[in-house]
């Protein structure tokens, strides 16, 4: 066995043939999500004062479960792009942080720790979103109309989502022993390996292999099974067997309602399912892809919050008529005229 890493890096990292392309390098991930979250963050705060300051009446019910779930997917964007960037190595589970956090000295644990976190509250605040437009249906017989099943509803996705962090208990608390474990069956990984301070959660290959081939996706398919649950008995009641009782009027706002919730999800969820797709894909092995599969889920900041704001038609005429006054401050007459209409908004 290699005495240690510094003996392997100067003896048989030499007779590796490394691509040195940008993208396979730290700055690959760095400043792609840097660039993309300029972008973002303008969007997500116009999307925040819409939600809060343009909600009209007939969208009041789904003003908070709509703001949280912005408020959570924005803090998955902002950490992943700015603040905990993700260096990721496969098949070896090794990664690394090159935001701004790890500038400031904070542990990768720790940064790891709240990179997942932001992400199932990202998941959650969706399965919330579902649920409460499941909710709004009143001839829906699995809604949860009372408090005390909803507490219990949710903490059975908290505490099954916190089976995630079975990564901290499998960690090897001997770093440079597994670091050469890892060189064993991955022998030329990037440079990075070697010059930044790189956590392997895991350096046996038939524990990586389940983590990332049977937990995950199981984990993934646990997470979209309760959104389709609740949005399979939404529109089962309101187009296979809608109530007598409920106006057609009604109806036809919640069938509206609910098609741009659906799509207010997939649109940023492309993204999101693309970088799984290309991180899978890219297991074995393609440091380049790896790394264009974390820029590709930076782009979720920028799908998710121009789904917000284009999708419901509120938030468009809203974000229209902002637009409008800024380019045209001498027709405050019109913009106050169409905002007289607004309770005309269809959803």
């Amino acid at each position: 066995m290699i005495s240690s890493i510094d003996n392997y890096y100067s003896t048989n990292y030499s007779k590796c043939n490394l691509s040195e392309s940008f993208l396979a390098s730290w700055k690959g991930v760095a400043y792609p999500t840097d660039f993309i979250q300029i972008f973002s963050l303008p969007l997500q705060i116009l999307a925040f004062y819409i939600i809060l300051t343009k909600t009209p009446v007939q969208m009041k019910s789904m003003k908070w479960p709509l703001f949280y779930n912005h408020l959570f997917c924005s803090i998955f964007d902002v950490i992943l792009c700015t603040f905990s960037t993700i260096y990721i190595i496969l098949p070896m589970l090794g990664v690394f942080t090159v935001g701004v956090f790890s500038w400031l000295g904070i542990p990768i644990i720790l940064e790891l720790i709240l990179l997942t976190c932001s992400l199932l509250s990202l998941a959650f605040s969706y399965i919330y979103l579902f649920e409460s437009r499941s909710r709004a249906v009143s001839q829906n017989p699995f809604k949860m109309s009372r408090k005390s099943t909803r507490i219990k509803y949710y903490s059975y996705l908290i505490l099954s989502y916190s089976t995630i962090f079975i990564f901290l208990i499998i960690i090897p608390s001997d770093q440079e022993t597994a670091k050469l474990q890892a060189l064993q069956a991955y022998p030329c990984p990037t440079q990075e390996f070697f010059t930044f301070p790189i956590l392997i959660l895991n350096s046996d290959s038939t524990t990586s292999t389940f983590i990332v081939i049977i937990f995950m996706p199981i984990f993934i398919a646990h997470s979209v099974g309760h959104g389709v649950f609740h949005v399979t008995w939404t529109i089962w009641y309101l187009y296979v067997a809608p109530s007598n009782q409920v106006s057609i009027e009604t109806q036809k706002k919640q069938k509206t309602f609910l098609k741009n919730v659906i799509l207010q999800f997939s649109i940023p969820s492309v993204f999101i399912l693309f970088s799984v797709a290309i991180i899978f894909t890219s297991s074995f092995y393609s440091q380049e892809m790896m790394n264009l599969g974390v820029d590709v889920a930076g782009l979720h900041g920028i799908g998710e919050s121009i789904a917000v704001i284009f999708v419901h038609s509120p938030y468009r005429k809203a974000a229209g008529q902002l637009i409008f006054r800024w380019n045209d401050p001498q027709s405050s007459t019109r913009v106050s005229a169409v905002r007289g209409n607004s309770s005309a908004f269809t959803i």
